[in-house]
């Protein structure tokens, strides 16, 4: 690590000890060091690992370089997409797949149920999970409302031109498939849906779910948004049950195009009894309960 590259990492370590963000450090350094000091990616990278209880500046990730542009693309394409492997990315960026791997292990990440979440839960989101799950156990106790839920996830399913495809579902029909659509889109598709009142709508709290439009339209179908604690995927009806039965039937199998995922897709929605995503909703009450038990920390069957 060079001299100026070590002395930027002790500052990160002021800031992360004042209680300050990565973000906020990030500006702050680049204001006194030059705007290409350091990444707001690489920043985080660092909080992350300060965060796990790894406070030594001079075991630096060693990626060759303090900042690399393949460490901020690792990130970006992880964030796009929380279900991505390894070895999606090291293909997609032309590395190897455990450069990939380390990148994001010194970031503080790790996979839990297929999905990419911080490895230490901070305090704030152990607080978060028991908190919320509390609240849901009681609800449900005073008024069930376990059947008025409808939840929405994404996964991508890669055929064999590398593209992959979006399948999203609910619990009181099977599923439909989208490519690149969000909810409002969705829901324009299906008006029956959309037209349906008390509905309790269960999603995670990653990015497309969260735009201002999706939250304008759920507003307006006067449809309430189930709270969900960040970084949850054991709390997620998709992630727990029904993306893992998809998954192992993907285990493989090769689709050679769209209209092959299309096909595998369709057939494997269709084929679940309406009593399968009953199920995976039914699971709720259980998962909080065990968050409760665990002190908020991950519980994984």
């Amino acid at each position: 690590m060079s001299d100026i590259s070590e002395e930027i990492s002790y500052v990160m370590l002021f800031y992360y000890k004042k209680g300050k963000g990565a973000a906020k450090t990030w500006r702050k350094i680049c204001e006194v060091y030059g705007e290409n000091a350091v990444s707001e990616r690489w920043t985080q990278e660092w909080f992350a690992r300060f965060r796990s209880g790894n406070f030594d500046v001079k075991d630096a990730p060693r990626s060759g370089q303090p900042v690399t542009e393949k460490v901020d693309e690792i990130l970006q394409l992880m964030e796009q997409d929380r279900h991505v492997s390894c070895q999606e990315i090291a293909e997609a960026l032309n590395i190897n797949h455990m450069t990939v791997w380390n990148h994001l292990k010194r970031a503080g990440y790790e996979k839990k149920l297929d999905v990419w979440v911080p490895h230490e839960l901070t305090q704030r989101n152990l607080i978060d999970r028991i908190t919320i799950s509390e609240m849901l156990v009681k609800r449900n106790e005073t008024e069930p409302f376990l059947k008025r839920i409808i939840t929405g996830e994404e996964k991508w399913v890669k055929y064999e031109n590398i593209k992959r495809k979006r399948s999203w579902s609910t619990n009181d029909f099977k599923a439909w498939i989208v490519g690149k659509q969000g909810y409002v889109e969705c829901l324009k598709e299906r008006p029956e849906l959309a037209n349906r009142k008390g509905i309790l709508f269960h999603h995670d709290n990653a990015r497309p779910h969260t735009s201002l439009m999706t939250l304008n339209k759920l507003k307006e179908l006067g449809w309430e948004v189930l709270m969900h604690p960040p970084y949850s995927p054991d709390l997620a009806p998709s992630d727990y049950y029904l993306f893992r039965s998809l998954q192992n039937s993907l285990n493989g199998k090769k689709l050679a195009d769209r209209n092959s995922a299309e096909n595998h897709l369709a057939k494997f929605f269709d084929d679940k009894p309406q009593k399968f995503y009953t199920d995976g909703i039914m699971k709720l009450p259980e998962k909080w309960e065990k968050i409760i038990d665990n002190n908020g920390q991950y519980v994984l069957d």
